[in-house]
């Protein structure tokens, strides 16, 4: 932490069994896309809440940035989202404008999911330096995305019995 930062604990609850869904209106889900084909798991996640949230980004300060993360700094910049998206074992760094494109695409997939605008969306990647997300695969991440985000609203739905709900959200994402 910075000299002179401080810590905010005021309204803040400790929630020790919480998870991500813990708060009314955030869904949550992943599946398995193949990011990298030696892997056998899950690696595309995804958290959606049902109404826009406050939000903010800390970065790093490497003047090396990823594709993801230069895309969700300018979605960010506003200081809402509604949803984040993450892929594990394809850091999308270091690969030009095709990395740029792979995490627009990545957000309209999610934003076309869900209704919302796109730049309502941040997308997170890590992973392997210098490859690039299979974008381009019928298994690949475009199918996935969509999988994941059906997958975990119809659990929720018929599960849970998960109806809409809306309260005061935040979102922090340290990238």
């Amino acid at each position: 932490m910075e000299k002179g930062a401080g810590v905010i604990t005021e309204g803040i609850e400790s929630v020790p069994e919480g998870t991500v869904t813990t708060p009314r209106g955030f869904l949550a889900g992943a599946a398995k896309a193949g990011v990298r084909s030696d892997w056998d798991k899950l690696d595309v996640g995804l958290v959606y809440s049902e109404a826009p949230c406050v939000a903010a980004g800390v970065y790093t300060r490497n003047a090396l940035k990823g594709a993801s993360l230069l895309v969700s700094m300018e979605h960010l910049e506003k200081g809402s989202a509604q949803a984040i998206v993450v892929n594990a074992g394809c850091a999308n760094c270091s690969v030009g404008e095709r990395g740029i494109e792979d995490a627009i695409k990545m957000a309209q997939l999610t934003g076309t999911k869900f209704g919302i605008d796109p730049h309502e969306v941040v997308v997170a990647s890590t992973g392997v330096i210098g490859t690039f997300l299979p974008m381009d695969r019928s298994s690949g991440m475009a199918s996935t995305v969509m999988r994941a985000a059906s997958t975990m609203i119809a659990l929720m739905s018929r599960i849970c019995g998960w109806k809409s709900r809306t309260s005061n959200k935040v979102m922090v994402f340290a990238v």
